[in-house]
C-alpha cells in the first residue's frame, strides 16, 4: 500500500507531489511500533547525511578546503534552514566526503 502511494507521489521531486512522497514515508513512519521506528529513523538520518554530504561535496570538489567552495557549501547548508553549527558540521562532513568518497557510503551504514 505505502509503496504504491511513493511510488505514485514520487513523480516529481520537488513542488506538491515531492511533498506527497514525504507525506507517505511519514505516515509510514509515525504507523510503526516504536521499537521500530527509532532503528528507521534513525537508518534514515544516517542516509540523508550521507546524501548531504554527497551533496555538498560535489561543491567543493578540486580543492574542498578553497575559500570559495567552502562559502557556497556553507551557503547552501544555510539555505536549508539549519543553525550556524549544524552548517559547519555539514561543510566538514562534505570536505571529508570530497576527500575520501568512501566515508560517506560508511556514514550511511552506521560504520562511523
Amino acid at each position: 500500500m505505502f509503496e504504491h502511494r511513493f511510488d505514485t507521489a514520487c513523480e516529481a521531486p520537488s513542488g506538491p507531489q515531492g511533498e506527497a512522497a514525504l507525506e507517505v514515508v511519514f505516515a509510514w513512519v509515525d504507523s510503526l511500533e516504536a521499537r521500530v521506528r527509532l532503528k528507521v529513523t534513525e537508518r534514515i538520518r544516517r542516509r540523508l547525511a550521507a546524501g548531504d554530504a554527497r551533496a555538498l561535496a560535489a561543491t567543493v570538489i578540486g580543492d574542498p578546503h578553497a575559500k570559495g567552495a567552502a562559502r557556497t557549501a556553507f551557503r547552501i547548508a544555510a539555505e536549508a534552514g539549519v543553525s550556524k553549527a549544524e552548517q559547519r558540521r555539514r561543510v566538514n562532513r562534505a570536505r571529508a566526503v570530497a576527500d575520501n568518497p568512501q566515508l560517506a557510503d560508511q556514514l550511511a551504514s552506521g560504520a562511523l
